[in-house]
């Protein structure tokens, strides 16, 4: 990157930089593969209420006088949160630069944003925070499974990935029921991370597999006696999303989910990442440290926030 000719225009290049870079990333709501568990939902309180509703009445037989029902209304109580992302130059470094270091400290500045919404919405849902229904997002005790609100059920579990478990996971997510009504959950997507994606792409993305069977024809683990193929379930039905954040500890952590229905997140947006300069000659710390500022600032709240649409597997390695 050359030097300024005039260093005088300098902050009014890095500003324009800056102000570049935010009109691609942050006019609007990202978007991203964490959309399809994250609802974006814009506020204008720093206090939010979300809400569902359950028991919704049913067709049955008119016979006689009508039978009305009421509305069960859960409702969760959300702060938003403000977050920032600061960057200091000081004046020589923009008066000399001659290495690209304000272009790449800009550049770094923006792309570390760029995942904002993504990074945050994962990295809650790994936390698994008290959600609409009152108890963890993923939970063996899910309430309000039965007509009136009784009765429970799970979408939490600590078994690896596998065949075997997946199909028992969308078995049981097909079952899932608010106040009695069947929710019709159709799991179209897996997250994982990539100590996963292998298997994950695998199971779900390849209509076919192969497996070893015993003479008789049934699969039997090492004892080979024939090699076939078999068609994959749920072959080709569960679009496969790698969050490289789900590693490490997190390796074997995987969720399912229905994009179609309410999300198992929300992310309440009061202010969109923006930026806030103090990039002019007579700015309060130019003068005080001869020095340029600019601030990414957002107030945002990640919230768990609907269980029923999808299933979480917590392993820790």
């Amino acid at each position: 990157m050359a030097s300024y000719t005039d260093w005088k225009t300098a902050p009014t290049f890095v500003n324009s930089l800056i102000e570049k870079g935010m009109a691609m990333s942050f006019n609007n709501p990202q978007k991203g593969v964490f959309e399809s568990y994250t609802k974006v939902i814009t506020s204008g309180s720093n206090q939010n209420t979300l809400l569902a509703l359950g028991g919704l009445p049913e067709m049955a037989e008119w016979s006689g006088a009508k039978v009305f029902d009421g509305l069960r209304l859960l409702l969760q109580n959300v702060q938003n949160k403000n977050w920032s992302a600061n960057l200091k130059l000081h004046k020589d470094t923009l008066r000399y630069d001659q290495s690209g270091l304000v272009g790449d400290a800009v550049s770094g500045l923006l792309a570390a944003q760029l995942d904002f919404y993504a990074k945050q919405a994962i990295t809650a849902m790994i936390a698994n925070g008290t959600c609409i229904t009152g108890v963890a997002l993923f939970s063996a005790s899910q309430p309000y499974a039965n007509a009136g609100g009784g009765g429970t059920q799970s979408n939490y579990g600590t078994t690896t990935m596998s065949l075997a478990i997946i199909d028992t996971i969308i078995e049981t997510m097909r079952a899932y029921t608010f106040e009695g009504k069947l929710l019709n959950i159709v799991p179209d997507y897996l997250v994982c991370g990539p100590h996963k994606e292998r298997m994950a792409k695998e199971i779900c993305e390849t209509p076919d597999r192969t497996v070893a069977v015993a003479n008789d024809g049934v699969e039997a683990g090492t004892r080979i006696g024939v090699t076939t193929v078999m068609k994959a379930f749920p072959g080709g039905k569960l679009t496969v999303i790698i969050d490289p954040r789900l590693a490490g500890t997190y390796d074997e952590y995987f969720f399912i989910g229905d994009s179609k229905v309410s999300k198992p997140m929300a992310a309440i947006t009061a202010e969109a990442p923006h930026m806030v300069a103090q990039d002019r000659d007579d700015s309060y710390f130019r003068f005080l440290n001869n020095e340029y500022l600019w601030s990414v600032e957002a107030n945002v709240a990640f919230a768990p926030y609907f269980p029923f649409g999808c299933y979480g597997s917590f392993v820790t390695t």
